[in-house]
């Protein structure tokens, strides 16, 4: 499941809006392994996921704050809808995401988790650790995959 939801990344027409956004980063596909990270954490990679308790949304688990801060700072009209549109959710993600200015695994799931403020709340640090343990599993089953293929 884990390989398979990164293949479909790595081959979608993805959002990333800024180049540059991973360029400290020498894994290939970083932005790839670390969105498939979350979103097994957050939805065990159920596009139609929805969670009563946070009112959270699709595969990414996206509230309604996270869509108004994006549709105010970048004049955007998305909707809790396009939260369940997979090209759609990764795009809020990553405007979220250049929003606060994360760069490293530990930022963007903390951020993410926390809002912008997370990189300093304690009680971020599990969901990282989640993440972070999703994303090094990822990392030995891709890099298996293109050791294979040499």
């Amino acid at each position: 499941m884990l390989i398979a939801l990164v293949v479909v990344l790595t081959t979608m027409n993805g959002y990333c809006p800024n180049n540059n956004f991973y360029v400290e980063h020498r894994i290939p596909d970083f932005k790839y392994l670390v969105i498939a990270s979350i979103m097994m954490v957050e939805s065990g990679g159920d596009l139609n996921s929805y969670n009563p308790d946070e009112d959270a949304h699709g595969i990414l688990q996206i509230r309604k704050p996270v869509l108004n801060d994006v549709n105010r700072y970048y004049g955007r009209n998305y909707s809790v809808r396009d939260t369940y549109i997979f090209d759609t959710a990764v795009e809020i993600f990553w405007l979220y995401q250049q929003m606060w200015n994360t760069s490293s695994l530990e930022s963007i799931a903390r951020t993410w988790n926390g809002g912008p403020k997370g990189t300093s709340k304690a009680s971020t640090l599990g969901y990282y650790k989640k993440v972070e343990a999703v994303f090094n599993r990822l990392m030995v089953e891709y890099s298996s995959k293109q050791i294979k293929q040499l």
